[in-house]
Protein backbone atom coordinates (compact mmCIF):
# COMPACT_ATOMS: atom_id res chain seq x y z
CA UNK A 1 0.00 0.00 0.00
CA UNK A 2 1.64 3.25 -1.15
CA UNK A 3 1.09 6.62 0.51
CA UNK A 4 -1.25 9.00 -1.26
CA UNK A 5 -0.68 12.69 -1.82
CA UNK A 6 -3.37 13.93 0.52
CA UNK A 7 -3.93 16.82 2.87
CA UNK A 8 -3.29 15.44 6.31
CA UNK A 9 -5.58 17.93 8.01
CA UNK A 10 -8.39 15.40 7.49
CA UNK A 11 -6.99 13.39 10.41
CA UNK A 12 -7.25 16.23 12.96
CA UNK A 13 -10.92 15.82 13.90
CA UNK A 14 -10.90 11.99 14.06
CA UNK A 15 -7.80 12.07 16.29
CA UNK A 16 -9.36 14.73 18.52
CA UNK A 17 -12.50 12.60 18.82
CA UNK A 18 -10.42 9.52 19.68
CA UNK A 19 -8.65 11.41 22.46
CA UNK A 20 -11.95 12.79 23.77
CA UNK A 21 -13.51 9.32 23.76
CA UNK A 22 -10.53 7.95 25.66
CA UNK A 23 -10.77 10.73 28.24
CA UNK A 24 -14.49 10.11 28.75
CA UNK A 25 -13.94 6.35 29.04
CA UNK A 26 -11.08 6.57 31.53
CA UNK A 27 -11.78 9.73 33.52
CA UNK A 28 -15.57 9.48 33.27
CA UNK A 29 -15.79 6.02 34.82
CA UNK A 30 -13.21 7.00 37.42
CA UNK A 31 -15.30 10.05 38.33
CA UNK A 32 -18.48 7.95 38.63
CA UNK A 33 -16.73 5.60 41.05
CA UNK A 34 -15.86 7.45 44.25
CA UNK A 35 -14.08 4.53 45.97
CA UNK A 36 -12.62 1.09 45.27
CA UNK A 37 -15.42 -0.90 46.89
CA UNK A 38 -16.36 -3.91 44.80
CA UNK A 39 -13.32 -3.54 42.54
CA UNK A 40 -11.23 -6.64 41.83
CA UNK A 41 -7.53 -6.46 42.65
CA UNK A 42 -5.77 -8.36 39.85
CA UNK A 43 -2.23 -7.93 41.18
CA UNK A 44 -0.24 -11.17 41.31
CA UNK A 45 2.91 -12.17 43.18
CA UNK A 46 4.80 -11.74 39.91
CA UNK A 47 3.62 -8.12 39.69
CA UNK A 48 4.86 -7.47 43.22
CA UNK A 49 8.31 -8.72 42.21
CA UNK A 50 8.64 -6.07 39.49
CA UNK A 51 10.78 -3.17 40.77
CA UNK A 52 9.91 0.49 40.52
CA UNK A 53 12.12 2.42 38.09
CA UNK A 54 10.85 6.02 38.22
CA UNK A 55 12.84 7.08 35.13
CA UNK A 56 10.39 5.06 33.03
CA UNK A 57 7.82 7.77 33.74
CA UNK A 58 9.24 9.69 30.75
CA UNK A 59 8.55 6.73 28.47
CA UNK A 60 5.09 6.39 29.99
CA UNK A 61 4.26 10.01 29.20
CA UNK A 62 5.96 9.82 25.80
CA UNK A 63 3.19 7.41 24.80
CA UNK A 64 0.98 10.36 23.86
CA UNK A 65 3.50 11.63 21.29
CA UNK A 66 4.00 8.09 19.95
CA UNK A 67 0.34 7.43 19.20
CA UNK A 68 -0.23 10.79 17.53
CA UNK A 69 2.78 10.38 15.23
CA UNK A 70 1.83 6.78 14.41
CA UNK A 71 -1.75 7.67 13.50
CA UNK A 72 -0.58 10.61 11.39
CA UNK A 73 1.62 8.14 9.50
CA UNK A 74 -1.49 5.99 9.04
CA UNK A 75 -3.31 9.04 7.66
CA UNK A 76 -0.47 9.58 5.19
CA UNK A 77 -1.07 6.08 3.81
CA UNK A 78 -4.63 7.03 2.91
CA UNK A 79 -8.17 7.47 4.29
CA UNK A 80 -9.19 3.81 3.95
CA UNK A 81 -6.37 2.56 6.15
CA UNK A 82 -6.54 5.52 8.52
CA UNK A 83 -10.26 5.14 9.15
CA UNK A 84 -9.81 1.42 9.73
CA UNK A 85 -7.34 2.33 12.50
CA UNK A 86 -9.72 4.94 13.92
CA UNK A 87 -12.61 2.45 13.81
CA UNK A 88 -10.45 -0.10 15.66
CA UNK A 89 -9.56 2.58 18.23
CA UNK A 90 -13.22 3.51 18.78
CA UNK A 91 -14.29 -0.12 19.10
CA UNK A 92 -11.45 -1.08 21.46
CA UNK A 93 -12.14 1.94 23.65
CA UNK A 94 -15.82 0.94 23.82
CA UNK A 95 -14.76 -2.54 25.00
CA UNK A 96 -12.64 -0.90 27.71
CA UNK A 97 -15.63 1.18 28.79
CA UNK A 98 -17.73 -1.96 29.28
CA UNK A 99 -14.99 -3.59 31.34
CA UNK A 100 -14.49 -0.47 33.48
CA UNK A 101 -18.20 -0.40 34.26
CA UNK A 102 -18.96 -4.10 34.72
CA UNK A 103 -15.58 -5.56 35.72
CA UNK A 104 -13.60 -2.76 37.40
CA UNK A 105 -10.08 -3.71 38.44
CA UNK A 106 -7.34 -2.19 40.58
CA UNK A 107 -3.81 -2.66 41.88
CA UNK A 108 -4.65 -0.77 45.07
CA UNK A 109 -1.91 -1.07 47.67
CA UNK A 110 0.72 -2.13 45.13
CA UNK A 111 1.74 1.25 43.79
CA UNK A 112 5.19 2.61 44.47
CA UNK A 113 5.99 4.61 47.57
CA UNK A 114 7.33 8.00 46.48
CA UNK A 115 10.93 7.89 47.70
CA UNK A 116 12.58 11.01 46.35
CA UNK A 117 12.24 14.57 45.10
CA UNK A 118 13.79 14.16 41.66
CA UNK A 119 11.82 15.13 38.57
CA UNK A 120 11.13 11.46 37.87
CA UNK A 121 9.58 10.91 41.29
CA UNK A 122 7.65 14.18 41.09
CA UNK A 123 6.15 13.23 37.72
CA UNK A 124 5.28 9.77 39.00
CA UNK A 125 3.65 11.35 42.04
CA UNK A 126 1.60 13.60 39.77
CA UNK A 127 0.44 10.64 37.68
CA UNK A 128 -0.65 8.82 40.85
CA UNK A 129 -2.52 11.94 41.97
CA UNK A 130 -4.27 12.45 38.62
CA UNK A 131 -5.06 8.80 37.98
CA UNK A 132 -6.47 6.57 40.69
CA UNK A 133 -5.38 2.89 40.57
CA UNK A 134 -8.55 1.78 38.80
CA UNK A 135 -9.57 1.02 35.20
CA UNK A 136 -6.63 -1.30 34.70
CA UNK A 137 -7.97 -4.09 32.52
CA UNK A 138 -7.85 -3.87 29.55
CA UNK A 139 -5.25 -1.11 29.50
CA UNK A 140 -5.97 1.79 27.14
CA UNK A 141 -2.28 2.63 27.37
CA UNK A 142 -1.40 -0.83 26.06
CA UNK A 143 -4.06 -1.25 23.38
CA UNK A 144 -3.41 2.20 21.90
CA UNK A 145 0.35 1.52 21.97
CA UNK A 146 -0.10 -1.68 19.96
CA UNK A 147 -2.54 -0.04 17.53
CA UNK A 148 0.09 2.64 17.03
CA UNK A 149 2.61 -0.03 16.09
CA UNK A 150 0.10 -1.64 13.71
CA UNK A 151 -0.09 1.75 11.94
CA UNK A 152 3.43 1.22 10.58
CA UNK A 153 3.79 -2.56 10.75
CA UNK A 154 4.17 -4.11 7.31
CA UNK A 155 4.15 -0.76 5.49
CA UNK A 156 6.94 -1.31 2.95
CA UNK A 157 7.19 2.36 2.00
CA UNK A 158 8.02 3.31 5.59
CA UNK A 159 11.71 3.10 6.42
CA UNK A 160 12.61 -0.30 7.90
CA UNK A 161 14.52 1.41 10.69
CA UNK A 162 11.43 3.47 11.58
CA UNK A 163 9.28 0.34 11.68
CA UNK A 164 11.80 -1.37 13.94
CA UNK A 165 11.99 1.70 16.15
CA UNK A 166 8.20 1.73 16.43
CA UNK A 167 8.21 -1.83 17.78
CA UNK A 168 11.03 -0.99 20.19
CA UNK A 169 9.14 2.06 21.46
CA UNK A 170 5.98 -0.01 21.91
CA UNK A 171 7.89 -2.53 24.01
CA UNK A 172 9.43 0.27 26.09
CA UNK A 173 5.97 1.73 26.71
CA UNK A 174 4.74 -1.69 27.83
CA UNK A 175 7.68 -1.88 30.23
CA UNK A 176 6.91 1.62 31.49
CA UNK A 177 3.41 0.52 32.56
CA UNK A 178 5.11 -2.08 34.76
CA UNK A 179 8.06 -0.13 36.15
CA UNK A 180 5.82 2.80 37.11
CA UNK A 181 3.33 0.40 38.74
CA UNK A 182 0.51 1.90 36.70
CA UNK A 183 -0.55 -1.50 35.40
CA UNK A 184 -0.11 -5.19 36.08
CA UNK A 185 1.46 -7.66 33.67
CA UNK A 186 -1.78 -9.15 32.33
CA UNK A 187 -2.71 -5.71 30.98
CA UNK A 188 -0.01 -6.06 28.31
CA UNK A 189 -1.25 -9.23 26.54
CA UNK A 190 -4.83 -8.07 27.04
CA UNK A 191 -4.06 -4.77 25.32
CA UNK A 192 -2.29 -6.51 22.43
CA UNK A 193 -5.16 -8.97 21.92
CA UNK A 194 -7.72 -6.15 22.04
CA UNK A 195 -5.80 -4.11 19.47
CA UNK A 196 -5.26 -7.05 17.13
CA UNK A 197 -8.85 -8.22 17.52
CA UNK A 198 -10.46 -4.88 16.74
CA UNK A 199 -8.02 -4.22 13.88
CA UNK A 200 -8.94 -7.55 12.25
CA UNK A 201 -12.65 -7.06 12.96
CA UNK A 202 -12.70 -3.57 11.45
CA UNK A 203 -10.99 -4.94 8.36
CA UNK A 204 -13.85 -7.40 7.90
CA UNK A 205 -16.74 -5.37 9.34
CA UNK A 206 -16.90 -2.96 6.44
CA UNK A 207 -20.24 -1.45 7.43
CA UNK A 208 -18.85 -0.15 10.73
CA UNK A 209 -15.56 1.04 9.26
CA UNK A 210 -17.41 2.64 6.34
CA UNK A 211 -19.77 4.40 8.72
CA UNK A 212 -16.84 5.83 10.70
CA UNK A 213 -15.24 7.07 7.48
CA UNK A 214 -18.50 8.56 6.22
CA UNK A 215 -19.23 10.43 9.46
CA UNK A 216 -15.79 12.00 9.74
CA UNK A 217 -15.60 12.72 6.00
CA UNK A 218 -18.87 14.66 6.19
CA UNK A 219 -17.66 16.59 9.24
CA UNK A 220 -14.35 17.38 7.54
CA UNK A 221 -16.12 18.69 4.45
CA UNK A 222 -18.04 21.16 6.61
CA UNK A 223 -15.03 22.23 8.66
CA UNK A 224 -12.31 22.20 5.98
CA UNK A 225 -13.71 23.62 2.75
CA UNK A 226 -10.57 22.74 0.77
CA UNK A 227 -10.65 18.98 1.45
Amino acid sequence: MKPEKIRLKYCIIPLAFAELQNAVTFMGTMWLRSDTAGITNITTDFDRMIPVIPQFVYVYLGFFVFWIISFVLAARIGPKFFYRMIAAYILADAVCLLFYIFFPTTNMGDRAEIEGESLSWLLLSFIYFASRPTNLFPSTHCFVTWLSYICVRGQKHINKCLRGSSLAIAILIFLSTQFTKQHVFIDIPAGILLAEGTYILCGRWQKFTGLVEKVFTNINKKVFKDL
